[in-house]
Protein backbone atom coordinates (compact mmCIF):
# COMPACT_ATOMS: atom_id res chain seq x y z
CA UNK A 1 0.00 0.00 0.00
CA UNK A 2 1.70 3.24 -1.07
CA UNK A 3 2.06 5.95 1.55
CA UNK A 4 0.25 9.17 0.96
CA UNK A 5 1.13 12.79 1.67
CA UNK A 6 -2.50 13.84 1.76
CA UNK A 7 -4.24 14.98 4.93
CA UNK A 8 -5.64 11.98 6.76
CA UNK A 9 -7.66 11.02 9.78
CA UNK A 10 -7.99 7.45 11.05
CA UNK A 11 -11.30 6.97 9.26
CA UNK A 12 -10.18 8.41 5.93
CA UNK A 13 -7.11 6.15 5.95
CA UNK A 14 -9.35 3.19 6.80
CA UNK A 15 -11.56 4.07 3.82
CA UNK A 16 -8.53 4.24 1.53
CA UNK A 17 -7.46 0.79 2.73
CA UNK A 18 -10.95 -0.63 2.23
CA UNK A 19 -11.13 0.82 -1.27
CA UNK A 20 -7.77 -0.70 -2.25
CA UNK A 21 -8.61 -4.09 -0.73
CA UNK A 22 -11.96 -4.48 -2.54
CA UNK A 23 -13.18 -6.37 0.53
CA UNK A 24 -16.98 -6.10 1.04
CA UNK A 25 -16.78 -6.94 4.75
CA UNK A 26 -14.09 -4.35 5.30
CA UNK A 27 -16.07 -1.72 3.41
CA UNK A 28 -19.21 -2.49 5.42
CA UNK A 29 -17.17 -2.11 8.63
CA UNK A 30 -15.91 1.30 7.52
CA UNK A 31 -19.49 2.35 6.76
CA UNK A 32 -20.46 1.44 10.32
CA UNK A 33 -17.48 3.45 11.60
CA UNK A 34 -18.59 6.44 9.55
CA UNK A 35 -22.04 6.22 11.14
CA UNK A 36 -20.59 5.91 14.63
CA UNK A 37 -21.66 2.28 15.11
CA UNK A 38 -18.48 0.99 16.70
CA UNK A 39 -19.71 -2.38 17.98
CA UNK A 40 -20.99 -3.51 14.59
CA UNK A 41 -17.75 -2.33 12.95
CA UNK A 42 -15.59 -4.14 15.49
CA UNK A 43 -17.51 -7.40 14.95
CA UNK A 44 -17.07 -7.22 11.16
CA UNK A 45 -13.38 -6.35 11.43
CA UNK A 46 -12.75 -9.27 13.77
CA UNK A 47 -14.52 -11.60 11.31
CA UNK A 48 -12.48 -10.25 8.39
CA UNK A 49 -9.23 -10.69 10.34
CA UNK A 50 -10.09 -14.31 11.15
CA UNK A 51 -10.74 -15.03 7.46
CA UNK A 52 -7.57 -13.27 6.21
CA UNK A 53 -4.92 -13.57 8.96
CA UNK A 54 -2.07 -12.57 6.61
CA UNK A 55 -3.70 -9.35 5.40
CA UNK A 56 -2.16 -6.55 7.47
CA UNK A 57 -4.59 -3.94 6.18
CA UNK A 58 -7.53 -5.34 8.16
CA UNK A 59 -5.92 -5.25 11.63
CA UNK A 60 -4.55 -1.80 10.73
CA UNK A 61 -8.10 -0.52 10.23
CA UNK A 62 -9.05 -2.05 13.58
CA UNK A 63 -6.03 -0.46 15.27
CA UNK A 64 -6.85 2.97 13.83
CA UNK A 65 -10.44 2.64 15.00
CA UNK A 66 -9.40 1.68 18.55
CA UNK A 67 -6.78 4.44 18.69
CA UNK A 68 -9.30 7.07 17.63
CA UNK A 69 -11.76 5.68 20.21
CA UNK A 70 -9.26 6.09 23.03
CA UNK A 71 -8.61 2.37 23.58
CA UNK A 72 -4.82 2.54 23.79
CA UNK A 73 -4.23 -1.03 24.94
CA UNK A 74 -6.46 -2.51 22.26
CA UNK A 75 -4.93 -0.31 19.56
CA UNK A 76 -1.42 -1.40 20.54
CA UNK A 77 -2.43 -5.06 20.21
CA UNK A 78 -3.93 -4.59 16.75
CA UNK A 79 -1.04 -2.46 15.48
CA UNK A 80 1.25 -5.38 16.44
CA UNK A 81 -1.02 -7.80 14.54
CA UNK A 82 -0.89 -5.56 11.46
CA UNK A 83 2.92 -5.49 11.50
CA UNK A 84 3.14 -9.23 12.21
CA UNK A 85 1.09 -9.86 9.06
CA UNK A 86 3.01 -7.34 6.90
CA UNK A 87 6.22 -6.12 8.60
CA UNK A 88 7.21 -3.79 5.73
CA UNK A 89 3.97 -1.82 5.47
CA UNK A 90 4.95 1.91 5.62
CA UNK A 91 1.50 3.20 6.58
CA UNK A 92 1.25 0.71 9.46
CA UNK A 93 4.72 1.67 10.73
CA UNK A 94 3.82 5.34 10.39
CA UNK A 95 0.49 5.04 12.18
CA UNK A 96 1.94 2.88 14.97
CA UNK A 97 4.83 5.32 15.38
CA UNK A 98 2.48 8.26 15.77
CA UNK A 99 0.38 6.27 18.20
CA UNK A 100 3.42 5.47 20.37
CA UNK A 101 4.40 9.13 20.41
CA UNK A 102 0.93 9.84 21.71
CA UNK A 103 1.52 7.29 24.46
CA UNK A 104 4.81 9.06 25.41
CA UNK A 105 6.84 6.11 24.04
CA UNK A 106 8.90 8.55 21.98
CA UNK A 107 11.96 6.37 21.40
CA UNK A 108 9.92 3.45 20.02
CA UNK A 109 7.77 5.83 18.01
CA UNK A 110 10.80 7.47 16.43
CA UNK A 111 12.29 4.05 15.58
CA UNK A 112 9.13 3.02 13.71
CA UNK A 113 8.95 6.33 11.86
CA UNK A 114 12.56 5.87 10.80
CA UNK A 115 11.69 2.43 9.42
CA UNK A 116 8.70 3.90 7.57
CA UNK A 117 10.90 6.66 6.11
CA UNK A 118 13.45 4.10 4.90
CA UNK A 119 10.72 2.02 3.23
CA UNK A 120 9.05 5.08 1.66
CA UNK A 121 11.82 7.64 1.05
CA UNK A 122 9.59 9.48 -1.42
CA UNK A 123 6.95 10.26 1.24
CA UNK A 124 7.20 13.88 2.27
CA UNK A 125 4.75 13.45 5.14
CA UNK A 126 6.61 10.54 6.75
CA UNK A 127 9.89 12.41 6.42
CA UNK A 128 8.48 15.52 8.12
CA UNK A 129 7.01 13.43 10.91
CA UNK A 130 10.26 11.55 11.41
CA UNK A 131 12.18 14.82 11.70
CA UNK A 132 9.59 16.18 14.11
CA UNK A 133 9.77 13.05 16.26
CA UNK A 134 13.55 13.30 16.32
CA UNK A 135 13.22 16.87 17.61
CA UNK A 136 10.88 15.60 20.33
CA UNK A 137 13.54 13.08 21.40
CA UNK A 138 16.41 15.57 21.20
CA UNK A 139 18.03 13.62 18.33
CA UNK A 140 18.94 16.72 16.38
CA UNK A 141 21.42 14.98 14.06
CA UNK A 142 18.62 12.73 12.80
CA UNK A 143 16.27 15.69 12.44
CA UNK A 144 18.94 17.66 10.54
CA UNK A 145 19.73 14.82 8.14
CA UNK A 146 16.06 14.03 7.49
CA UNK A 147 15.20 17.69 6.87
CA UNK A 148 18.09 18.11 4.44
CA UNK A 149 16.96 15.00 2.57
CA UNK A 150 13.47 16.46 2.23
CA UNK A 151 14.87 19.81 1.06
CA UNK A 152 16.96 18.11 -1.60
CA UNK A 153 13.77 16.66 -3.08
CA UNK A 154 11.56 19.68 -2.33
CA UNK A 155 13.71 22.83 -2.10
CA UNK A 156 12.31 25.63 0.02
CA UNK A 157 9.67 23.52 1.78
CA UNK A 158 8.76 25.73 4.77
CA UNK A 159 8.17 22.95 7.31
CA UNK A 160 11.39 21.18 6.37
CA UNK A 161 13.28 24.48 6.62
CA UNK A 162 11.76 25.16 10.01
CA UNK A 163 12.64 21.69 11.30
CA UNK A 164 16.18 22.10 9.94
CA UNK A 165 16.51 25.42 11.72
CA UNK A 166 15.33 23.92 15.00
CA UNK A 167 17.73 20.97 14.61
CA UNK A 168 20.65 23.28 13.91
CA UNK A 169 19.75 25.45 16.88
CA UNK A 170 19.60 22.33 19.02
CA UNK A 171 23.11 21.43 17.85
CA UNK A 172 24.37 24.87 18.81
CA UNK A 173 24.72 26.11 15.20
CA UNK A 174 22.90 29.35 15.90
CA UNK A 175 24.25 31.29 12.91
CA UNK A 176 22.87 28.78 10.40
CA UNK A 177 19.56 28.61 12.28
CA UNK A 178 19.30 32.41 12.19
CA UNK A 179 19.98 32.39 8.44
CA UNK A 180 17.13 29.88 7.92
CA UNK A 181 14.84 32.13 9.99
CA UNK A 182 15.74 35.02 7.66
CA UNK A 183 14.96 32.91 4.59
CA UNK A 184 11.56 31.96 6.00
CA UNK A 185 10.74 35.62 6.69
CA UNK A 186 11.79 36.64 3.19
CA UNK A 187 9.70 33.87 1.63
CA UNK A 188 6.64 34.99 3.57
CA UNK A 189 6.36 31.88 5.73
CA UNK A 190 5.63 33.84 8.88
CA UNK A 191 4.14 30.99 10.94
CA UNK A 192 7.21 28.78 10.45
CA UNK A 193 9.54 31.73 11.07
CA UNK A 194 7.69 32.51 14.28
CA UNK A 195 8.10 28.89 15.41
CA UNK A 196 11.83 29.17 14.85
CA UNK A 197 11.95 32.55 16.61
CA UNK A 198 10.32 30.98 19.65
CA UNK A 199 12.79 28.10 19.78
CA UNK A 200 15.81 30.40 19.36
CA UNK A 201 14.54 32.66 22.12
CA UNK A 202 14.06 29.74 24.49
CA UNK A 203 17.48 28.33 23.71
CA UNK A 204 19.09 31.67 24.42
CA UNK A 205 17.46 31.63 27.86
CA UNK A 206 17.89 28.22 29.40
CA UNK A 207 18.34 25.32 26.97
CA UNK A 208 21.91 24.11 26.36
CA UNK A 209 22.81 22.74 22.90
CA UNK A 210 21.89 19.10 22.42
CA UNK A 211 19.10 19.10 25.02
CA UNK A 212 15.55 18.11 24.09
CA UNK A 213 13.08 20.94 23.68
CA UNK A 214 10.48 21.50 26.40
CA UNK A 215 7.22 19.63 25.90
CA UNK A 216 5.03 22.38 24.43
CA UNK A 217 7.50 23.50 21.77
CA UNK A 218 8.50 19.96 20.84
CA UNK A 219 4.94 18.73 20.43
CA UNK A 220 3.93 21.74 18.38
CA UNK A 221 6.93 21.51 16.06
CA UNK A 222 6.79 17.78 15.60
CA UNK A 223 3.39 17.62 13.93
CA UNK A 224 2.38 21.14 12.98
CA UNK A 225 2.21 19.83 9.40
CA UNK A 226 -0.97 17.95 10.43
CA UNK A 227 -0.19 15.49 7.65
CA UNK A 228 -1.74 12.67 9.66
CA UNK A 229 -4.59 14.20 11.58
CA UNK A 230 -4.69 11.88 14.57
CA UNK A 231 -3.79 13.88 17.64
CA UNK A 232 -0.38 12.23 18.02
CA UNK A 233 0.08 13.31 21.61
CA UNK A 234 -2.93 12.02 23.53
CA UNK A 235 -4.89 10.19 20.81
CA UNK A 236 -8.07 12.15 21.32
CA UNK A 237 -11.17 10.44 19.82
CA UNK A 238 -11.67 11.29 16.18
CA UNK A 239 -14.74 13.48 15.70
CA UNK A 240 -17.10 11.38 13.65
CA UNK A 241 -17.83 12.60 10.16
CA UNK A 242 -14.72 14.77 9.73
CA UNK A 243 -12.83 12.20 7.73
CA UNK A 244 -12.19 12.90 4.08
CA UNK A 245 -10.09 16.01 4.13
CA UNK A 246 -11.07 19.61 4.76
CA UNK A 247 -14.60 20.63 3.78
CA UNK A 248 -15.89 24.04 4.79
CA UNK A 249 -19.60 23.56 4.06
CA UNK A 250 -22.02 20.63 3.92
CA UNK A 251 -25.44 21.18 2.30
CA UNK A 252 -28.00 18.52 3.29
CA UNK A 253 -31.23 18.03 1.33
CA UNK A 254 -33.85 15.34 2.17
CA UNK A 255 -35.44 14.00 -1.02
CA UNK A 256 -38.70 12.17 -1.58
CA UNK A 257 -40.14 11.96 -5.10
CA UNK A 258 -38.52 15.13 -6.48
CA UNK A 259 -37.37 13.73 -9.82
CA UNK A 260 -38.13 16.95 -11.75
CA UNK A 261 -36.60 19.25 -9.13
CA UNK A 262 -33.28 17.46 -8.61
CA UNK A 263 -31.32 18.74 -11.67
CA UNK A 264 -32.50 22.30 -10.97
CA UNK A 265 -31.61 21.95 -7.29
CA UNK A 266 -28.08 20.75 -8.05
CA UNK A 267 -27.52 23.53 -10.57
CA UNK A 268 -28.80 26.24 -8.20
CA UNK A 269 -26.69 25.00 -5.27
CA UNK A 270 -23.57 24.92 -7.47
CA UNK A 271 -24.29 28.44 -8.73
CA UNK A 272 -24.92 29.77 -5.23
CA UNK A 273 -21.60 28.35 -3.97
CA UNK A 274 -19.57 29.17 -7.07
CA UNK A 275 -17.67 31.98 -5.32
CA UNK A 276 -17.06 30.04 -2.11
CA UNK A 277 -13.29 29.77 -1.73
CA UNK A 278 -13.33 26.60 0.41
CA UNK A 279 -14.44 23.08 -0.63
CA UNK A 280 -18.09 22.13 -0.10
CA UNK A 281 -20.26 19.04 -0.42
CA UNK A 282 -23.92 18.35 -1.24
CA UNK A 283 -25.54 15.44 0.62
CA UNK A 284 -28.80 14.17 -0.90
CA UNK A 285 -30.76 11.81 1.36
CA UNK A 286 -33.34 9.70 -0.47
CA UNK A 287 -36.23 9.00 1.89
CA UNK A 288 -38.04 6.22 0.05
CA UNK A 289 -38.55 7.79 -3.40
CA UNK A 290 -40.54 5.78 -5.93
CA UNK A 291 -40.52 8.12 -8.96
CA UNK A 292 -36.99 7.61 -10.28
CA UNK A 293 -35.33 10.22 -8.06
CA UNK A 294 -32.58 7.76 -7.07
CA UNK A 295 -31.49 7.25 -10.68
CA UNK A 296 -31.36 11.02 -11.25
CA UNK A 297 -29.27 11.49 -8.09
CA UNK A 298 -26.87 8.75 -9.17
CA UNK A 299 -26.36 10.56 -12.47
CA UNK A 300 -25.67 13.83 -10.65
CA UNK A 301 -23.18 12.14 -8.30
CA UNK A 302 -21.38 10.48 -11.20
CA UNK A 303 -20.86 13.89 -12.84
CA UNK A 304 -20.05 15.86 -9.66
CA UNK A 305 -17.78 14.27 -7.00
CA UNK A 306 -18.94 16.85 -4.47
CA UNK A 307 -22.33 15.08 -4.30
CA UNK A 308 -22.95 12.29 -1.79
CA UNK A 309 -26.11 10.16 -1.84
CA UNK A 310 -27.65 8.32 1.11
CA UNK A 311 -30.40 5.86 0.15
CA UNK A 312 -32.86 4.65 2.80
CA UNK A 313 -34.49 1.22 2.53
CA UNK A 314 -37.90 2.83 2.99
CA UNK A 315 -39.51 6.11 3.99
CA UNK A 316 -38.49 7.15 7.53
CA UNK A 317 -39.40 10.85 7.48
CA UNK A 318 -37.63 14.16 7.21
CA UNK A 319 -36.14 14.02 10.72
CA UNK A 320 -34.44 10.68 10.02
CA UNK A 321 -33.16 11.96 6.67
CA UNK A 322 -31.59 15.00 8.29
CA UNK A 323 -30.09 12.85 11.07
CA UNK A 324 -28.40 10.62 8.49
CA UNK A 325 -27.07 13.68 6.68
CA UNK A 326 -25.72 15.16 9.91
CA UNK A 327 -23.85 11.92 10.65
CA UNK A 328 -22.02 12.01 7.31
CA UNK A 329 -21.50 15.79 7.15
CA UNK A 330 -17.87 16.90 7.17
CA UNK A 331 -18.20 20.67 6.84
CA UNK A 332 -17.42 23.16 9.59
CA UNK A 333 -20.86 24.61 8.76
CA UNK A 334 -23.95 22.57 7.83
CA UNK A 335 -26.83 24.06 5.79
CA UNK A 336 -30.18 22.32 5.36
CA UNK A 337 -32.94 23.05 2.85
CA UNK A 338 -35.91 21.33 1.25
CA UNK A 339 -35.68 19.58 -2.11
CA UNK A 340 -38.90 21.11 -3.52
CA UNK A 341 -37.12 24.33 -4.65
CA UNK A 342 -39.28 26.50 -2.40
CA UNK A 343 -36.14 27.33 -0.40
CA UNK A 344 -33.77 29.38 -2.56
CA UNK A 345 -30.14 28.13 -2.53
CA UNK A 346 -29.07 31.66 -3.50
CA UNK A 347 -29.72 32.61 0.15
CA UNK A 348 -26.97 30.28 1.43
CA UNK A 349 -24.16 32.90 1.11
CA UNK A 350 -26.27 35.32 3.15
CA UNK A 351 -26.66 32.73 5.93
CA UNK A 352 -22.89 32.18 5.93
CA UNK A 353 -22.26 35.92 6.19
CA UNK A 354 -24.57 36.20 9.19
CA UNK A 355 -22.88 33.18 10.80
CA UNK A 356 -19.49 34.83 10.24
CA UNK A 357 -20.65 37.66 12.52
CA UNK A 358 -20.28 35.28 15.47
CA UNK A 359 -23.51 33.30 15.42
CA UNK A 360 -23.63 29.55 16.00
CA UNK A 361 -26.89 29.02 14.12
CA UNK A 362 -28.80 31.05 11.52
CA UNK A 363 -32.48 30.38 10.79
CA UNK A 364 -34.42 31.44 7.71
CA UNK A 365 -37.69 33.37 8.01
CA UNK A 366 -40.17 32.93 5.15
CA UNK A 367 -41.79 36.33 5.67
CA UNK A 368 -43.47 36.37 2.26
CA UNK A 369 -44.49 32.73 2.29
CA UNK A 370 -45.91 31.20 -0.92
CA UNK A 371 -48.17 28.57 0.65
CA UNK A 372 -51.89 28.07 1.22
CA UNK A 373 -53.28 30.12 4.09
CA UNK A 374 -55.60 27.59 5.78
CA UNK A 375 -53.63 24.36 5.49
CA UNK A 376 -50.08 25.70 5.84
CA UNK A 377 -49.69 29.28 7.05
CA UNK A 378 -52.24 29.49 9.88
CA UNK A 379 -51.18 26.19 11.53
CA UNK A 380 -47.56 27.30 11.19
CA UNK A 381 -48.24 30.64 12.88
CA UNK A 382 -50.01 28.85 15.74
CA UNK A 383 -47.14 26.40 16.19
CA UNK A 384 -44.55 29.19 16.14
CA UNK A 385 -46.47 31.07 18.84
CA UNK A 386 -46.64 27.96 21.07
CA UNK A 387 -42.95 27.15 20.62
CA UNK A 388 -41.91 30.73 21.42
CA UNK A 389 -43.93 30.55 24.63
CA UNK A 390 -42.23 27.27 25.45
CA UNK A 391 -38.69 28.67 25.16
CA UNK A 392 -39.41 32.18 26.42
CA UNK A 393 -36.84 31.76 29.20
CA UNK A 394 -33.96 31.22 26.77
CA UNK A 395 -34.16 34.69 25.25
CA UNK A 396 -34.53 33.22 21.73
CA UNK A 397 -37.69 34.10 19.80
CA UNK A 398 -38.09 33.13 16.13
CA UNK A 399 -40.78 33.90 13.57
CA UNK A 400 -40.47 30.66 11.61
CA UNK A 401 -39.33 27.41 13.24
CA UNK A 402 -40.60 25.38 10.29
CA UNK A 403 -38.29 26.90 7.66
CA UNK A 404 -35.88 24.19 6.53
CA UNK A 405 -33.29 26.69 5.30
CA UNK A 406 -30.93 26.91 8.28
CA UNK A 407 -27.18 27.01 8.91
CA UNK A 408 -25.54 25.31 11.88
CA UNK A 409 -22.06 24.87 13.23
CA UNK A 410 -21.19 21.20 12.95
CA UNK A 411 -20.79 20.58 16.68
CA UNK A 412 -24.42 21.59 17.30
CA UNK A 413 -26.01 18.97 15.03
CA UNK A 414 -23.45 16.28 15.91
CA UNK A 415 -24.50 16.42 19.56
CA UNK A 416 -28.29 16.32 19.11
CA UNK A 417 -30.25 13.08 18.69
CA UNK A 418 -33.51 13.59 16.79
CA UNK A 419 -36.68 11.48 16.87
CA UNK A 420 -40.22 11.80 15.53
CA UNK A 421 -40.66 15.19 13.85
CA UNK A 422 -38.11 16.91 16.08
CA UNK A 423 -35.98 18.44 13.31
CA UNK A 424 -37.97 21.67 13.42
CA UNK A 425 -37.12 22.00 17.12
CA UNK A 426 -33.33 22.04 16.67
CA UNK A 427 -33.32 25.81 17.45
CA UNK A 428 -35.07 24.98 20.73
CA UNK A 429 -32.41 22.44 21.70
CA UNK A 430 -29.72 24.88 20.64
CA UNK A 431 -31.29 27.67 22.68
CA UNK A 432 -31.22 25.49 25.80
CA UNK A 433 -27.52 24.83 25.13
CA UNK A 434 -26.95 28.58 25.19
CA UNK A 435 -25.71 28.98 21.61
CA UNK A 436 -26.04 32.23 19.72
CA UNK A 437 -28.94 32.13 17.22
CA UNK A 438 -29.83 34.65 14.51
CA UNK A 439 -32.76 34.88 12.09
CA UNK A 440 -32.79 36.40 8.59
CA UNK A 441 -35.48 36.87 5.98
CA UNK A 442 -35.12 34.46 3.06
CA UNK A 443 -36.77 34.10 -0.30
CA UNK A 444 -39.64 31.61 -0.51
CA UNK A 445 -40.92 30.36 -3.85
CA UNK A 446 -44.08 28.53 -4.89
CA UNK A 447 -43.75 24.84 -5.73
CA UNK A 448 -43.63 24.39 -9.51
CA UNK A 449 -42.91 20.63 -9.80
CA UNK A 450 -44.05 17.62 -7.82
CA UNK A 451 -46.59 17.26 -5.04
CA UNK A 452 -46.31 18.68 -1.52
CA UNK A 453 -45.65 16.17 1.29
CA UNK A 454 -47.24 18.41 3.94
CA UNK A 455 -50.85 18.27 5.14
CA UNK A 456 -52.88 19.06 8.25
CA UNK A 457 -51.93 15.75 9.88
CA UNK A 458 -48.50 17.24 10.55
CA UNK A 459 -50.10 19.83 12.82
CA UNK A 460 -51.05 17.10 15.29
CA UNK A 461 -47.60 15.57 15.09
CA UNK A 462 -46.03 18.92 15.96
CA UNK A 463 -48.40 19.33 18.92
CA UNK A 464 -47.63 15.82 20.20
CA UNK A 465 -43.88 16.48 19.86
CA UNK A 466 -44.20 19.59 22.01
CA UNK A 467 -45.09 17.51 25.09
CA UNK A 468 -41.84 15.44 25.20
CA UNK A 469 -39.94 18.56 24.19
CA UNK A 470 -41.17 20.36 27.30
CA UNK A 471 -40.62 17.26 29.44
CA UNK A 472 -37.01 16.76 28.32
CA UNK A 473 -36.21 20.46 28.72
CA UNK A 474 -37.63 21.12 32.19
CA UNK A 475 -38.44 17.84 33.92
CA UNK A 476 -36.00 15.19 32.71
CA UNK A 477 -34.15 15.16 36.05
CA UNK A 478 -37.34 15.55 38.14
CA UNK A 479 -40.11 13.65 36.34
CA UNK A 480 -42.29 13.42 39.47
CA UNK A 481 -42.91 17.15 39.17
CA UNK A 482 -44.25 16.76 35.65
CA UNK A 483 -46.44 13.75 36.35
CA UNK A 484 -47.42 15.20 39.71
CA UNK A 485 -48.97 18.21 37.99
CA UNK A 486 -50.95 15.95 35.67
CA UNK A 487 -52.06 13.84 38.64
CA UNK A 488 -53.27 16.96 40.43
CA UNK A 489 -55.36 17.95 37.43
CA UNK A 490 -56.80 14.45 37.08
CA UNK A 491 -57.71 14.19 40.78
CA UNK A 492 -59.30 17.65 40.67
CA UNK A 493 -61.21 16.72 37.52
CA UNK A 494 -62.41 13.47 39.04
CA UNK A 495 -63.55 15.00 42.33
CA UNK A 496 -65.12 17.93 40.52
CA UNK A 497 -67.03 15.58 38.21
CA UNK A 498 -68.31 13.50 41.11
CA UNK A 499 -69.40 16.61 43.01
CA UNK A 500 -71.10 18.07 39.94
CA UNK A 501 -73.07 14.94 39.09
CA UNK A 502 -74.13 14.50 42.72
CA UNK A 503 -75.25 18.15 42.88
CA UNK A 504 -77.19 17.85 39.64
CA UNK A 505 -78.91 14.69 40.86
CA UNK A 506 -79.92 16.29 44.16
CA UNK A 507 -81.12 19.60 42.76
CA UNK A 508 -82.64 18.61 39.44
CA UNK A 509 -83.31 14.92 39.82
CA UNK A 510 -81.52 14.08 36.58
CA UNK A 511 -82.16 10.58 35.23
CA UNK A 512 -79.52 7.87 35.64
CA UNK A 513 -78.74 7.79 31.94
CA UNK A 514 -77.61 11.42 31.98
CA UNK A 515 -75.49 10.90 35.06
CA UNK A 516 -73.93 7.81 33.47
CA UNK A 517 -73.14 9.81 30.35
CA UNK A 518 -71.41 12.52 32.41
CA UNK A 519 -69.32 9.90 34.22
CA UNK A 520 -68.37 8.30 30.90
CA UNK A 521 -67.17 11.67 29.57
CA UNK A 522 -65.09 12.13 32.70
CA UNK A 523 -63.60 8.64 32.40
CA UNK A 524 -62.69 9.29 28.77
CA UNK A 525 -60.97 12.55 29.67
CA UNK A 526 -58.96 10.91 32.44
CA UNK A 527 -58.19 7.94 30.19
CA UNK A 528 -56.92 10.29 27.49
CA UNK A 529 -54.53 11.93 29.95
CA UNK A 530 -53.32 8.51 31.12
CA UNK A 531 -52.62 7.39 27.56
CA UNK A 532 -50.79 10.66 26.93
CA UNK A 533 -48.57 9.98 29.95
CA UNK A 534 -47.91 6.46 28.69
CA UNK A 535 -46.85 7.91 25.36
CA UNK A 536 -44.41 10.19 27.14
CA UNK A 537 -42.92 7.25 29.04
CA UNK A 538 -42.65 5.45 25.70
CA UNK A 539 -40.67 8.42 24.32
CA UNK A 540 -38.18 8.07 27.19
CA UNK A 541 -37.90 4.30 26.73
CA UNK A 542 -37.39 4.45 22.96
CA UNK A 543 -34.61 7.02 23.36
CA UNK A 544 -32.98 4.78 25.95
CA UNK A 545 -33.29 1.80 23.58
CA UNK A 546 -31.63 3.57 20.66
CA UNK A 547 -28.96 5.54 22.49
CA UNK A 548 -27.87 2.93 25.04
CA UNK A 549 -27.22 0.39 22.26
CA UNK A 550 -25.87 2.83 19.68
CA UNK A 551 -28.71 2.00 17.28
CA UNK A 552 -30.20 4.38 14.74
CA UNK A 553 -33.87 4.86 13.86
CA UNK A 554 -33.39 4.30 10.12
CA UNK A 555 -31.78 1.71 7.85
CA UNK A 556 -29.45 2.81 5.08
CA UNK A 557 -29.45 0.71 1.92
CA UNK A 558 -26.30 2.26 0.44
CA UNK A 559 -24.11 5.34 0.37
CA UNK A 560 -22.62 6.72 -2.84
CA UNK A 561 -19.61 9.03 -2.50
CA UNK A 562 -16.79 9.84 -4.93
CA UNK A 563 -18.11 7.25 -7.38
CA UNK A 564 -17.95 4.49 -4.75
CA UNK A 565 -21.06 2.63 -3.58
CA UNK A 566 -20.93 1.19 -0.09
CA UNK A 567 -23.83 -1.14 0.70
CA UNK A 568 -25.20 -1.60 4.20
Amino acid sequence: MPPSDEHHTPLSLAEDIAREQQNPTLRAAVLHLRLGETEQARRLLEEATAKSPHNGAIPLVMALHLAASGDGEGADTWFRKALAAEPDQPEALRAYGLFLLGQDATVRGLRLLRMAAELAPQSLAIGLECAGAAIMCGEYHTARDMSRRILSASPGHPLALRNLGVALAGLGEKAEATDIRRRLHEAGHEAEAQDLDTVLARMEQDIPPGSPLPGDEALHLAFASRSFDISPFRMLPCEHGRDDGPVALSVIVPIKNEVENLPILHREVAQALHDLKQPWELILVDDGSTDGSIEVMEGIAAADPRVTIIVFRRNYGQTAALSAGFKLARGEVVVTLDGDLQNDPADIPMLLEVMAEGNDMVCGWRRDRKDKMVTRRIPSMAANWIINKLIAGTGVQLHDFGCSLKAYKLNIVKNINLYGEMHRFIPVFAAWLGVRIAEVEVNHRPRTHGVTKYNLSRVWRVIFDLLPLRFFSDYMTRPIHFFGKIANYMVALGLGGIALTTLLAKLFGMPGETLTFCLMVEVLLIGGLLILCQGLIGEVLIRTYFEAQGKRQFVIERIIRNGDTCAE
